[in-house]
């Protein structure tokens, strides 16, 4: 039977987690999975990269240790992982997924108990906006916002593509099609269909 002292380390980790959001989204920030991309840098390199006093990043290299996103291969000398590579901003597939994890979503958590209270969108209360009003405001927020829809249509294209027989189907319409991902996959498995994909400027990535 599990014990209370592992029910309350269970419950603590779970309280904690906002910790590692934070520590994952400044990595990113800062830019170390990018920095550490196929090579091994001093902490004083990474530190002159990032602009972090050697005696900080230190210590906060070695909570990004503790979730494998970097290793120590030397005295001093740190590589990334294989999942820090899912964080880089040329090819990371969760890259602006982390920012958003630990920016904009973040803060509209924080709103959680007047959503509850008023049924009002937490996200709406919180910034006095809504988020696609806030993606057409910010660049920044729209590309890290667009890469993680992609993301998410990659990782569900198989499953989403295989509920639906488009074989009798001529043509489709994507409404918020971001990138286009499910659309391309739709249109390599069924090429007889003629596709119309509409999407705002700040979702589309350009």
């Amino acid at each position: 039977m599990e014990s209370e002292r592992s029910r309350a380390g269970h419950l603590a980790a779970l309280l904690d987690s906002h910790i590692v959001t934070q520590l994952i989204a400044s990595a990113v920030r800062f830019k170390i999975p990018d920095q550490l991309a196929g090579r091994t840098l001093t902490e004083e390199q990474l530190s002159g990269a990032t602009g972090i006093g050697v005696p900080v990043l230190r210590r906060y290299l070695r909570a990004l240790q503790g979730l494998g996103l970097v290793e120590e291969v030397g005295a001093a000398q740190y590589r990334g992982t294989a999942l820090a590579d899912l964080l880089r901003s040329d090819s990371g597939s969760l890259h602006g997924h982390s920012l958003m994890a630990g920016d904009d979503y973040y803060g509209a958590w924080a709103e959680l108990d007047h959503a509850l209270r008023s049924g009002e969108a937490a996200f709406e209360h919180r910034y006095r906006s809504s988020l696609w009003d806030r993606l057409n405001e910010q660049s920044q927020v729209a590309e890290s916002f667009t890469r993680t829809m992609q993301w998410n249509s990659e990782r569900a294209l198989d499953e989403v593509l295989g509920l639906y027989d488009f074989s009798a189907a001529r043509t489709i319409a994507d409404l918020g099609a971001g990138h286009g991902t499910l659309t391309a996959g739709l249109l390599d498995r069924h090429p007889q269909l003629r596709a119309i994909v509409l999407e705002q400027p700040s979702g589309s990535g350009v």
